[in-house]
């Protein structure tokens, strides 16, 4: 029975897409080609097509328009794997051995009729080697379907390959004389070589081993995360000798050593790659090339030499080229129309001629301004603004300083369990401070502590009561489907508390207050600013009683306190505070307020950034002065939108436009750079490195570690 080997072409590898368009991810006219050595980042925000075209450069799904064309082997990794029921992880490995595994066996088979040439020279036929062509056709777009024997499975779709390299047949036993014997050895001997295949194994193994993947070879895909299969996954692709590949945000479910291994990989490998990712690290480390999906002033996807630098300076340039055409464009079509507008003025009332003038000269002035009114028209389109409005920019507000005071003070703080070492420190304006250390040593948690929303077992963490300190905490929670909108949620008079700790939230709408408990949806409302609060153990509804909750409003101040657990929330002025604790603790705001969160809800279930806006509104006095479209963080679009619509880039924006809206001293951001393209990451960036206010980041991020590398660090680990 034949032996099929899938070959690399290696130095003849080519993938070549030409006049792509894929309707359904808005692209158009997209053309790129990779060869040997040649490394590709894709980049662009989320919804922006570019696992949709991964997906095309694959062959797993047709482009609507456009051909690619593969001479050689391709490995895919997608962010989810697709497997049958019953499959395990050495189906995978065994997958990617299957080309090595075939080549030693055809070279164990060739070995053997060569030396049985030598025991019989009598017989000289030629050797029984046959290559496969039934690939090589140049067919037509959507005709070619892969060979499936090769370690990255088969697809069908559009592509045209040539294929003529790729795939050699060997068909045994051999038998021949010993020319034709030697000949087939030859050839089994270059296969071999070619696949690197004694040492296929062993890469393998070492690949698994790096990437932190699972090694049991019985245990089921099913069993696995979808982490844990994309690192198996991954490493079968590194593992092997693949002319390409194509990697769709490889760095998701990697440590630090898989990260390393991850990156020298790819640096070494002979053939091309092409990398979907947000990791600003790996593209820098990696890429040589950068494809940007985002939009241009041309419509078309921009392509960038000099690897991540130079996207970053060529991306800069260009959007300043687009912001000076598109301020030139408007300002001359305003002062076009408004000329417009002055001669139509002129025409229909603006003008009258002096008494006494003959008929005649009236007769003759008409006409005139007619042709004026015409020809500015006709001036107006011809200079009519054709370049789209650019995307905008990030602007980071001027967030308030205390020069000479301690905005943020920590006594050897811990948590038992979750925060073992000690921390002590001390926040002033201008501060800054980065968190590293592996998962699990309490980086989330010690900003939990320093923004108040847990209570530390140990030592304590206090600030001034005019102080305000924000949270960005790593995820946004989920949005319970809602037709109301982000714009209805920010024109609210809404407050907001919450307690980490039992769900209690406690929130207003439209000016009148609610107490909520979020376990068992009771709610109590108030009339005319005076307080009703339910337990969330029981149904007891109470005004005055000692151990439970007590309401009162004096004179525009509202309090709510349980002296069970000493939670208190006060407000005064349109401001707020919370503290959620689990020990005794009281604070109490005038003028500001704090801690404000990213995971804040309302009474809806929804979060909302009302809260942070009103806040910044009653300091300024303008309640959009620093709205998420003044910040450069969303549309006029992405705020009319139903909150569920919201991609997660999008609700990430919104969360960090709410925090970044109450004008905190204190900034606390939980892995800020997660869910954010890679343009925002770069504007926030060089923002905290100049901000006044007090800054505190813990991240994994590789890049952001080394952007904020002078900065003091404390490691937890």
């Amino acid at each position: 029975m034949p032996v099929t080997i899938t070959l690399p072409a290696r130095a003849r590898a080519q993938l070549v897409a030409t006049g792509i368009r894929a309707d359904r991810a808005g692209l158009s006219n997209l053309a790129l080609t990779v060869s040997p050595g040649s490394r590709w980042g894709i980049v662009g925000e989320n919804g922006r097509g570019k696992t949709t075209l991964l997906r095309v450069l694959s062959g797993t799904l047709p482009p609507d328009a456009g051909e690619v064309r593969l001479t050689g082997t391709l490995g895919v990794a997608d962010q989810e794997l697709s497997f049958a029921p019953g499959e395990t992880v050495g189906t995978l490995i065994e997958a990617a051995l299957a080309d090595a595994r075939a080549a030693l066996f055809a070279l164990d088979e060739a070995a053997q009729a060569l030396a049985g040439a030598y025991s019989d020279p009598g017989h000289d036929h030629v050797g029984s080697f046959t290559r496969d062509r039934s690939g090589a056709g140049d067919g037509d777009a959507g005709s070619f379907t892969r060979d499936r024997s090769g370690a990255d499975g088969g697809y069908a779709g559009s592509l045209a390959g040539d294929r003529s390299s790729a795939t050699d047949g060997y068909a045994g036993p051999f038998a021949g004389g010993l020319s034709g014997a030697g000949d087939d050895y030859a050839r089994a001997l270059d296969a071999v070589e070619l696949l690197d295949a004694w040492d296929a194994d062993r890469r393998i193994d070492l690949a698994l081993e790096q990437l932190g993947a699972v090694t049991d070879r019985d245990r089921l895909l099913a069993t696995l995360s979808v982490g844990q299969r994309y690192r198996v996954r991954l490493a079968c692709l590194l593992g092997a000798t693949h002319d390409f590949l194509l990697l769709d945000e490889p760095t998701n479910h990697l440590d630090a050593d898989g990260l390393d291994f991850l990156t020298a990989r790819l640096r070494s490998h002979p053939g091309g790659v092409v990398l979907v990712s947000h990791d600003r690290a790996l593209l820098r480390d990696v890429t040589t090339t950068i494809l940007d999906l985002d939009p241009t002033v041309d419509g078309r996807p921009a392509v960038y030499g000099g690897g991540y630098p130079g996207y970053q300076a060529g991306r800069a340039a260009a959007l300043a080229r687009w912001e000076q055409t598109y301020e030139q464009q408007t300002a001359t079509a305003k002062r076009l129309a408004e000329e417009l507008t002055g001669a139509q003025d002129r025409l229909v009332t603006g003008w009258r001629p002096d008494k006494g003038t003959g008929r005649h000269k009236r007769a003759t002035r008409a006409p005139g301004l007619v042709r004026s009114v015409h020809r500015r028209q006709d001036e107006l389109l011809r200079h009519a603004v054709t370049a789209p409005q650019p995307p905008g920019r990030f602007r980071m507000p001027s967030l308030p300083a205390i020069p000479g005071r301690a905005l943020l003070t920590a006594d050897r703080l811990q948590l038992t369990g979750r925060l073992r070492t000690p921390v002590t420190l001390t926040l002033n304006s201008g501060s800054r401070l980065l968190i590293t250390g592996p998962n699990g040593t309490g980086k989330s948690t010690l900003l939990s502590l320093l923004a108040g929303l847990l209570t530390p077992t140990a030592g304590a963490a206090t600030h001034p009561t005019d102080i305000r300190i924000a949270l960005l905490t790593q995820e946004s929670p989920s949005d319970t489907p809602s037709e109301k909108s982000r714009s209805a949620m920010l024109s609210e008079d809404s407050r907001l508390a919450t307690s980490a700790t039992d769900s209690r939230l406690v929130t207003s709408a439209e000016g009148s207050w609610l107490a909520a408990s979020a376990t068992d949806s009771r709610l109590v409302t108030s009339a005319e600013g005076s307080w009703l609060a339910a337990s969330a153990e029981d149904s007891r509804l109470v005004t005055s009683a000692e151990g439970s909750w007590l309401a009162a409003s004096a004179e525009g101040s509202r309090l709510a306190a349980s002296s069970e657990d000493s939670r208190v929330v006060t407000s005064a002025e349109d401001s707020r505070l919370v503290m959620s604790s689990e020990k005794s603790q009281s604070v109490s705001s005038s003028e500001a307020s704090g801690p404000i969160t990213s995971s804040e809800v309302n009474a809806t279930g929804h979060r909302s950034a009302g809260n942070s806006h009103r806040a910044s509104a009653n300091r300024s006095g303008d309640p959009t002065s620093l709205a998420p479209i003044e910040l450069g963080l969303l549309t006029a679009s992405d705020l009319d939108r139903p909150a569920h619509r919201l991609s997660m880039g999008q609700r990430r924006r919104l969360d960090l436009a709410s925090l970044l809206a109450a004008e905190p001293h204190v900034l606390l951001l939980d892995e800020p750079t997660n869910h954010l393209s890679i343009t925002l990451v770069d504007e926030l960036t060089e923002a905290l490195l100049h901000t006044p206010a007090a800054v505190v980041v813990a991240t994994h991020d590789r890049q952001l570690l080394k952007d904020l590398s002078s900065w003091p660090q404390l490691n937890l680990a």
